[in-house]
Protein backbone atom coordinates (compact mmCIF):
# COMPACT_ATOMS: atom_id res chain seq x y z
CA UNK A 1 0.00 0.00 0.00
CA UNK A 2 2.71 2.72 -1.35
CA UNK A 3 3.90 4.21 -3.97
CA UNK A 4 7.28 2.80 -5.58
CA UNK A 5 9.11 5.60 -7.53
CA UNK A 6 12.11 4.76 -8.96
CA UNK A 7 15.50 6.82 -8.42
CA UNK A 8 17.42 8.55 -11.42
CA UNK A 9 19.67 6.40 -11.58
CA UNK A 10 17.37 3.20 -12.22
CA UNK A 11 15.26 5.51 -14.47
CA UNK A 12 18.24 6.47 -16.68
CA UNK A 13 19.85 2.57 -17.09
CA UNK A 14 15.46 1.52 -17.55
CA UNK A 15 16.04 3.99 -21.06
CA UNK A 16 19.49 2.42 -21.97
CA UNK A 17 17.77 -1.50 -21.65
CA UNK A 18 19.58 -2.50 -24.77
CA UNK A 19 23.03 -1.62 -23.74
CA UNK A 20 22.34 -2.95 -20.23
CA UNK A 21 21.89 -6.37 -21.67
CA UNK A 22 25.06 -6.61 -23.75
CA UNK A 23 27.15 -5.02 -20.30
CA UNK A 24 24.88 -8.04 -18.49
CA UNK A 25 26.10 -10.60 -21.23
CA UNK A 26 29.42 -9.56 -21.70
CA UNK A 27 30.05 -10.40 -17.26
CA UNK A 28 28.73 -13.88 -18.63
CA UNK A 29 25.24 -13.55 -17.81
CA UNK A 30 22.30 -15.90 -19.24
CA UNK A 31 20.81 -13.13 -20.99
CA UNK A 32 17.24 -15.18 -22.73
CA UNK A 33 16.90 -14.73 -26.82
CA UNK A 34 15.91 -11.34 -27.36
CA UNK A 35 14.64 -9.21 -30.60
CA UNK A 36 14.94 -5.04 -30.02
CA UNK A 37 12.97 -3.69 -33.56
CA UNK A 38 10.68 -1.73 -35.62
CA UNK A 39 10.47 -4.15 -38.54
CA UNK A 40 7.30 -6.10 -38.71
CA UNK A 41 9.39 -9.05 -40.49
CA UNK A 42 11.81 -9.69 -38.06
CA UNK A 43 9.40 -9.74 -34.93
CA UNK A 44 7.33 -12.53 -36.65
CA UNK A 45 10.38 -14.56 -37.63
CA UNK A 46 11.59 -13.81 -33.87
CA UNK A 47 7.99 -15.01 -32.90
CA UNK A 48 8.08 -18.23 -35.08
CA UNK A 49 11.13 -18.93 -33.50
CA UNK A 50 10.75 -18.79 -30.05
CA UNK A 51 7.83 -20.71 -28.74
CA UNK A 52 6.78 -18.78 -25.43
CA UNK A 53 7.41 -14.90 -26.05
CA UNK A 54 7.18 -11.67 -23.74
CA UNK A 55 6.83 -7.97 -24.92
CA UNK A 56 7.67 -4.56 -23.48
CA UNK A 57 8.41 -0.61 -25.04
CA UNK A 58 12.15 -0.06 -25.35
CA UNK A 59 12.24 2.35 -23.47
CA UNK A 60 9.97 1.74 -20.68
CA UNK A 61 6.42 3.19 -20.46
CA UNK A 62 3.98 0.01 -20.52
CA UNK A 63 4.99 -3.52 -17.83
CA UNK A 64 6.15 -6.69 -19.98
CA UNK A 65 3.20 -8.95 -21.05
CA UNK A 66 3.21 -12.23 -22.44
CA UNK A 67 2.60 -12.33 -25.97
CA UNK A 68 -0.32 -13.23 -27.74
CA UNK A 69 -1.46 -13.55 -31.49
CA UNK A 70 -3.60 -10.86 -31.17
CA UNK A 71 -0.34 -8.75 -31.03
CA UNK A 72 0.95 -9.75 -34.26
CA UNK A 73 -1.62 -8.80 -36.64
CA UNK A 74 -1.17 -6.77 -39.72
CA UNK A 75 -2.73 -3.30 -37.36
CA UNK A 76 -0.96 -3.92 -34.22
CA UNK A 77 2.82 -4.78 -36.60
CA UNK A 78 1.85 -1.38 -38.63
CA UNK A 79 2.55 0.37 -34.80
CA UNK A 80 6.14 -0.88 -34.75
CA UNK A 81 6.65 2.49 -37.39
CA UNK A 82 6.07 4.72 -34.39
CA UNK A 83 8.72 2.42 -32.05
CA UNK A 84 10.32 -0.12 -31.21
CA UNK A 85 9.66 -3.35 -29.38
CA UNK A 86 11.31 -5.85 -26.67
CA UNK A 87 10.84 -9.07 -27.24
CA UNK A 88 12.38 -11.63 -25.41
CA UNK A 89 12.36 -15.58 -24.73
CA UNK A 90 9.93 -16.06 -21.45
CA UNK A 91 11.85 -18.07 -18.78
CA UNK A 92 9.63 -19.58 -16.61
Amino acid sequence: PCRWVNGLDGFRMHQTKPVMLARAAKLGLRIPRTCIANDPAAVQAFCEEVPHVVFKPVQGGAPTAPLETRHLTDESLSRLALAPVTLQEEIA
